[in-house]
This record gives structure tokens, C-alpha cells and sequence, in this order.
């Protein structure tokens, strides 16, 4: 008798533990299935405000059009994810000290002097105003976005090879200007944010730009012409969102992040990949947006106080 009540005893704690483990396995896919249906709620907002925006800085003309919103979701869709895409291939923040320009290639390169990456950051109001308007506490760490532009130039120079010096040998000089420290917070997310909301205003302001040109550019037998075929005239709203739709779902046509690696000689002159001379190696990470400059991009992190006078 004894050991038919000890055999009960083990098979219902049994059934216990078992229930246990299946009610805590459906509290579980019932508190996922929340997070992602609040996920995907939040995620709806911002693409719709994504949408409005899109248009406000367009064309508010488009609201005249019942569907634009659902016409416009899919390819605002695709533009976000692209952007966010980019963001993701971007390394992580460098670390900006009083040895970086000695020690940091992508440093020692883009800046002719430690003195010039100090007057940079002393000059920037954007990087001022937040250090003026946080309290920091102990944590004085503030991460930024430092862009800058690469530009190349053939010149005639000395090189030396095999211990003899050669005399107007032609170098490709390389020079970073228009220097900015800009979207300065507390973490390297909030900058990586900042960032995309930088990339999609580019974005949609090339659009706009396109949008005005393809308007107004047509000759007067365009116009006649695209007068008499409704369906191919840019006036009429419907046409128009069809185009402003087909340019955001094409994103790659109008911004791109090239990556590559180089090499510059502590002179400023490109070098082969097969070359001997004292070099740094630039990891650099370029954004192009429509037929504007191409700018250097790169998340930086710092100590504030040790760099504002």
C-alpha cells in the first residue's frame, strides 16, 4: 500500500512540475507575442509620421489623394531599413584623446595638427551648447558624429626607391577639410539615431529637389504634350505620387556608404598597397547622397573637459 502512494506521490509531482513548465513555456510566448504586437504598434507610428513627414517636406499637395498614406508606406519602408542598413555598417565610436592624433591613423591623417582637432571641437556651437545645457556628474563621456570631406589632388613630388631619390615623380596628395562635429549626446545609440534622421532628411530633400526639377524643367512641348495624356503628366497628383513613390523605393539610386581601405603616407601622399614607406592605414567609411560631396564619416567619443579650453 505504501508504495502505491509513494508511485501516486512521484507521478502527480510529476504532473506538477510538468503543468509548471507548460504554463510558464505560454506565459512566456504570450508576454513575446505583446512585446512584438507593442513593437510593431510603435513601429506603425513612426512609419506613418515618417510618411507625413515625407510629404509635408514634398509636396502637402498629396494629401488631396485618399490612399497616400498606403501608397506611400511600402517605399518609406524600404528607405528606413536602407538607412538603418547603413548605420549598421558603420564601426564603433573611436576614442578621442590627447593621443589620438600620434596614435589614431583616421586622426593623424584628416587633422594637420593635434591644435586643429581641439579648434574644431572649441568652435563647434552644436558641441558647446550640449556640454553648457547636460549635467554630467562623474560620466563626462560624449559621443558625436565628425564628418569630413576627402579630397585628392595630382601633384609632382621626391620619392625615394632604392635608397635613391627620385625628383618630380607624379603622387596623389590627400586633404580632408570642412571638418564638423555634430549630433554630440550620451551614448553611442543616441548619435547612431541621430544619424539616421540626418541621412533621411538628405534623403527626402534630394527628392524634393528631383520632384521640383521634373516639374518645372519640361519644355513647352512637354507640356502640351503631357497636357493631352493625363496619365503621364506630372501635375496631375495622381502621376506625381506614382513617381514620388517609385523614387523612395529606390534608395541605392541616391545614397550610398562606400568602404574602403587606404593607404597615406605621413606626408599626405596616396600609396600602393604593395608600399614600403611609414604609412597609416585609413579605414574610411564615405556617405554619398545625389551628386553632393562625398563625405568621411565617424562616430568619435571623448572626455569633454579635457578638450574644452
Amino acid at each position: 500500500m505504501r508504495y502505491i502512494l509513494d508511485k501516486r506521490n512521484r507521478e502527480a509531482s510529476a504532473l506538477r512540475d510538468f503543468f509548471s513548465e507548460q504554463w510558464g513555456y505560454l506565459l512566456n510566448l504570450i508576454e513575446d507575442r505583446q512585446r512584438r504586437s507593442e513593437e510593431e504598434l510603435t513601429y506603425n507610428r513612426h512609419l506613418a509620421d515618417a510618411v507625413e513627414h515625407i510629404v509635408e517636406k514634398v509636396d502637402a499637395r498629396i494629401r488631396g489623394i485618399g490612399s497616400y498614406q498606403n501608397q506611400l508606406r511600402s517605399s518609406a519602408h524600404e528607405l528606413l531599413n536602407y538607412i538603418q542598413n547603413i548605420i549598421d555598417e558603420l564601426p564603433a565610436a573611436i576614442t578621442i584623446d590627447k593621443g589620438s592624433y600620434v596614435r589614431e591613423p583616421l586622426i593623424n591623417t584628416m587633422f594637420a595638427s593635434h591644435n586643429e582637432l581641439e579648434g574644431l571641437l572649441n568652435r563647434s556651437d552644436e558641441f558647446l551648447d550640449f556640454t553648457h545645457n547636460h549635467k554630467f556628474d562623474d560620466n563626462r563621456t560624449i559621443y558625436a558624429l565628425l564628418f569630413s570631406i576627402r579630397e585628392e589632388k595630382a601633384i609632382f613630388g621626391s620619392e625615394i626607391t632604392d635608397d635613391l631619390i627620385q625628383r618630380d615623380v607624379q603622387q596623389t596628395a590627400v586633404n580632408f577639410y570642412g571638418h564638423q562635429v555634430v549630433a554630440p549626446a550620451l551614448s553611442e545609440q543616441e548619435v547612431r539615431s541621430s544619424l539616421k534622421g540626418i541621412l533621411f532628411e538628405s534623403v527626402v530633400a534630394h527628392i524634393r529637389s528631383n520632384m521640383v526639377k521634373l516639374r518645372y524643367s519640361q519644355s513647352l512641348e512637354e507640356r502640351q504634350q503631357a497636357a493631352l495624356n493625363p496619365e503621364q503628366n506630372i501635375n496631375n497628383p495622381e502621376v506625381y505620387l506614382r513617381v514620388l513613390v517609385d523614387q523612395l523605393g529606390m534608395p541605392k539610386n541616391i545614397i550610398s556608404l562606400q568602404s574602403n581601405t587606404i593607404k597615406v603616407s605621413k606626408m599626405g601622399i596616396l600609396l600602393t598597397a604593395d608600399s614600403s614607406n611609414s604609412f597609416n592605414e585609413l579605414q574610411l567609411h564615405e556617405l554619398a547622397i545625389g551628386s553632393d560631396n562625398t563625405q568621411a564619416v565617424a562616430l568619435i567619443r571623448l572626455e569633454w573637459d579635457k578638450w574644452l579650453r
